[in-house]
């Protein structure tokens, strides 16, 4: 049963959507129903309580005037008058041509109901003794009646189409389910193409952000800005720099964490990583850090130093040092290096060791860690009287104050002792 009432004329809402097209219910009128029924031109039961008509069977004239909706400048109801009925756009079966698909679609399903009942029971007026032949073969007994023999012969071949029609059925069947995998296979290629393709927009992103920002942000605090993590695992690289910016301003810091939001450590996080600085004998590593951060962006005047050592006597005691968990001593000499700038007002420890006298190799390892980290070492002085070797092994007269390290032989090196040695040799700087 159609919910839409005229025959021959099957409109539907979806297909209507956005034409202006009006779904009417029939009147509250009996006598009304049976004249609407009848317009309506169809051959089944029209359920009055459920069917609809449309405005394309009704004349302008058959709505009246909204005169509410007019006046306020709305939009205007198409309102059907009490004595409308649809007129136009009706079947043509009072002429005698039934034009409505319907009819033909309800022949159809009668024929092939009626096929169907013959193919279980045939020839049901002249039943014959002989059973049906499936498939359809030449009969070999004479006793078989002609109309037995048409209606096996006609069940032989609807079987076969049957048949027929369901290995396309099952083909067609298995080509929509390869076609729908293929379209998956491309959806998901095309999902992994647009995926790979924005990972690497992504990427390139990242570098530009990384390219840019490394000079001002450490490698930590850039992953920590991506990524968004607010638990950071610092390095000593990070705190060295994070000192230096300590060191020059402690209301900018404090501008730049808690303002801007730059992940910088707080006062006591820095506090606690500076009580674990490593102050080992030997080269101090992480001063030197520092100092490298520190000199980074100065000009080459001020990274220009030079290095003073001395050997210091101490009181042979036994101490225990309690970050390192170890017994120091007993010692009697300590050997101290220091970088002094030479046009900047700085200097700093950089080596110190119990019991070590200066050689030749220890001061050119010293002098690579330092130069390692963006200093320039032009000269170095000492006070280490004529007990030392260190000037024998670096050919050291009164008519020769400079040597040439093996790491940079095209440069220099202008030495300075002091006047209780037996030789006195003038400072000399060669930049």
């Amino acid at each position: 049963m159609s919910a839409y009432a005229v025959a021959a004329y099957p409109n539907y809402y979806r297909k209507t959507k956005g034409k202006g097209v009006i779904y009417h219910t029939f009147l509250v009128c009996l006598n009304k129903n049976k004249i609407c029924i009848s317009k309506c031109k169809r051959q089944d039961h029209i359920n009055v309580k459920y069917a609809r008509t449309c405005s394309d069977h009704f004349r302008p004239s058959d709505y009246m005037d909204d005169m509410k909706n007019r006046l306020l400048g709305l939009n205007q109801k198409k309102i059907l008058k009490s004595d409308a009925f649809p007129s136009v756009n009706l079947p043509l079966q009072d002429n005698g041509e039934d034009i409505s698909s319907r009819s033909e679609r309800k022949r159809k399903r009668s024929i092939l109901r009626e096929a169907k009942i013959r193919l279980k029971c045939p020839s049901p007026e002249k039943a014959c003794e002989t059973p049906a032949m499936e498939p359809f073969t030449t009969p070999t007994t004479e006793n078989i009646c002609s109309s037995c023999f048409e209606t096996q012969k006609e069940n032989a071949l609807l079987l076969e189409i049957i048949r027929f029609l369901e290995k396309e059925l099952e083909k067609t069947k298995e080509k929509t389910k390869k076609n729908q995998r293929k379209r998956k296979e491309m959806k998901t290629k095309a999902q992994i193409g647009r995926i790979l393709t924005e990972s690497k927009s992504e990427e390139k992103k990242l570098s530009r952000i990384e390219e840019n920002f490394k000079n001002i942000l450490t490698a930590t605090q850039l992953n920590a800005v991506i990524e968004n993590k607010s638990k950071i695992k610092r390095t000593a690289e990070d705190i060295s720099r994070h000192l230096i910016i300590r060191s020059i301003s402690r209301r900018a810091y404090e501008y730049w964490r808690n303002q801007i939001g730059i992940p910088l450590p707080s006062a006591s996080t820095l506090k606690r990583r500076c009580s674990t600085f490593s102050c080992r004998p030997g080269m101090l590593h992480d001063v030197l850090l520092v100092m490298q951060k520190t000199f980074h962006s100065k000009p080459e005047a001020e990274r220009v130093c030079i290095l003073s050592f001395d050997e210091m006597h101490i009181d042979r005691k036994i101490c225990y040092d309690v970050s390192e968990d170890q017994i120091l001593g007993p010692f009697s000499k300590v050997q101290l290096v220091l970088a002094r700038g030479i046009m900047a007002g700085w200097k700093q420890p950089v080596f110190f060791n119990f019991d070590t006298t200066m050689t030749k190799h220890l001061l050119y390892e010293i002098i690579l860690k330092i130069e390692e980290k963006g200093l320039l070492v032009k000269a170095i002085v000492s006070d280490l009287a004529g007990s030392s070797t260190l000037w024998k092994e670096l050919e050291i007269t009164s008519k020769n104050n400079l040597f040439y390290p093996s790491f940079k032989p095209q440069k220099d090196m202008g030495i300075c002792r002091s006047s209780t040695d037996t030789y006195y040799l003038n400072l000399c700087l060669n930049f």
